[in-house]
């Protein structure tokens, strides 16, 4: 990936339009056949890793979205506005489920069942990982 002008986006045709950069999009992306021509479009700027790390964190284009939920507790999302999305902040820890997060309504009779096992969603985890 690499930015490119609005005069080359315009003159050029695409097969995939994906909106945002972020970690889940490069990863629903790289999934895409590699024939397509897949055009990114992001609302953020793009800073080189050198800018970034000279800037310190948070970036000055931050903005807070409030969540209406059923609890009486405000939820409040923080989203960074960046060539990146919010990937650019995140650790890279993302624990697994446990096998018995499949399975809570036969192991202990709580919520459902997920329609699939630990086994069948495990080749995903590694291939993320």
């Amino acid at each position: 990936m690499h930015p490119i002008d609005l005069s080359e986006a315009q003159s050029r045709r695409w097969d995939v339009l994906v909106a945002g950069s972020s970690f889940a999009a490069v990863f629903f992306a790289h999934r895409l056949p590699p024939e397509l021509n897949v055009l990114f479009v992001e609302k953020g700027t793009f800073n080189s890793h050198a800018a970034q790390v000279q800037s310190g964190w948070p970036w000055p284009s931050k903005e807070n979205i409030a969540q209406r939920n059923s609890t009486p507790r405000a939820k409040h999302w923080v989203a960074y506005t960046t060539f990146g999305g919010n990937s650019n902040y995140w650790w890279g820890d993302s624990p697994r489920l446990h096998p018995d997060d499949f399975r809570t309504r036969s192991r202990f009779g709580i919520a459902e069942d997920w329609p699939l096992t630990y086994d069948e969603l495990e080749p995903y985890y590694v291939e993320a990982e």
